[in-house]
Formats: structure tokens, C-alpha cells, sequence
């Protein structure tokens, strides 16, 4: 069912986000408020996810069933989330959430959405942290921050969590990929899947839809060695 039937749903769901932001010091960086659902990324600074999401969730749940004198659950499910490891994780993350109105045909350039998060640091709630978002950026390939979401709107490729299984020559060809971008070289060599560089390349080739076996392939590590390598804390 709709959760945000009208504007001022809308509103006091932000302006309890406002709250919850200062009551559990978290920081955020991109949210959008669809009808029946809502996406929000954020830094949890004191590990208190379920802390203040539950708190977010029972209060509008409050409103609402005030209002419209509803009564049982309004969320029917408990909330997903997924950590964030690595910097491409992030803006992938970025362009996922905001990019969920044009998916649905809403509208047709994400900042053309009211309910999403603004990139311009104009909000009337003062939610995110739009001056970390575009320091953290910079430059993808000459790209603007907008034009890097609008860029993979336009292509399809709204989110990498999206993709089909690879074959093994995809996997492969995206594997190299990842190597030359992460060390930095233009060119690859098995050199560079160093120790220290290890957990870093299989996270993100993980995330990018390489499976197991074919990380195996690839670089000869035990399949046990890379179900182990698991990072305790986020990127950011």
C-alpha cells in the first residue's frame, strides 16, 4: 500500500528524519521517497542501525495511523540494508536510489523527482551532505556528479546489483578491469593482485557480479580463502 499519500506525509517523514539524524548521529548523503517505499544511505557513526531506523519507522507509523485511522503494521517487512566497502560501491549507491523515479517511469532526469535528495546543497529539510558527496566524487572521467547518474540512467545500467550472471569471458574481461583500476596501472599483469591488494579486488569483482569459481580462476586463491576475506567495517 501507499505509505505517502500526499505531501505532507512526505514532510513529516523528512522532518523525522531530520530528527533521528541529530538524536542518533548519522550522516547522510542520498534518500528518495517513493510511493510505497524509501531508499537512504548513510553513515551510521555510532552503530545504531536498527536503533534508529526502528525509531524512524514506529514514529511515522504513529502519524499515520493517526491520520488515517489505520491500524496495524505500516511496515510490512523489516528494513534491508547493504554496507558499503569501496568508493565505486558508493557512487553506484548514489545513482541507485536516486535514480529509482526515472526506473519507474515518474519522471524522466532524477532531479526532476521532488522527493529525491538534491545534489545542489538547496534542501528545505538540510538533510545531506552534499559538500562530502561532491569532495568524495570529484571526477569520474571529466563527468559532473549529475551527469555520471543521468549518464547511467540513460545507458540502463541504474545499478551494478542489477546485472545478469556473467560468462566466464565477461567475468574475466571485468576482472582485469577491476585490477587495472584499482592499482592504478594502465596495463595488467598477475603482478598486480598483490597480498595488500587482495580482499580489495575480490570484494569488488564480488560486487560486480564475479562469482567465486570464476575469482578462483582467475587468481588461483582457495575458494575457502575467498569466503573467509570479509572486511568488519565500511569504507566510509
Amino acid at each position: 500500500m501507499a505509505i505517502f499519500k500526499d505531501s505532507q506525509d512526505k514532510d513529516v517523514f523528512l522532518n523525522l528524519l531530520r530528527n533521528g539524524q541529530i538524536l542518533f548521529n548519522f550522516q547522510i548523503f542520498a534518500y528518495c521517497l517513493m510511493l510505497n517505499h524509501y531508499h537512504l544511505l548513510f553513515k551510521d557513526v555510532k552503530k545504531q542501525l536498527p536503533l534508529a531506523i526502528g525509531w524512524l519507522q514506529e514514529n511515522y507509523a504513529i502519524y499515520f495511523n493517526a491520520k488515517y485511522n489505520h491500524s496495524g503494521a505500516v511496515f510490512m517487512k523489516p528494513f534491508k540494508s547493504k554496507p558499503i566497502y569501496l568508493k565505486g560501491h558508493f557512487f553506484v549507491a548514489v545513482s541507485y536510489i536516486l535514480n529509482n523515479p526515472v526506473k519507474a517511469g515518474m519522471v524522466s532526469e532524477f532531479n526532476e523527482y521532488t522527493w529525491n535528495s538534491a545534489l545542489t546543497g538547496y534542501e528545505k529539510h538540510n538533510l545531506t551532505d552534499y559538500l562530502y558527496l561532491h569532495s568524495y566524487y570529484k571526477s569520474i572521467a571529466g563527468l559532473s556528479l549529475s551527469e555520471y547518474i543521468n549518464r547511467r540512467s540513460r545507458s540502463k545500467k541504474i545499478s551494478d546489483i542489477e546485472l545478469k550472471v556473467l560468462t566466464d569471458k565477461d567475468a574475466e574481461e571485468l576482472f582485469i578491469n577491476i585490477i587495472i583500476e584499482l592499482s592504478n596501472h594502465s596495463q595488467f599483469s598477475s603482478e598486480l593482485i598483490t597480498p595488500k591488494m587482495q580482499k580489495e579486488i575480490i570484494l569488488e569483482a564480488k560486487y560486480r557480479g564475479v562469482n567465486s569459481r570464476q575469482i578462483v580462476k582467475f587468481t588461483g586463491i582457495s575458494q575457502y580463502t575467498i569466503s573467509q576475506m570479509k572486511i568488519c567495517k565500511s569504507y566510509i
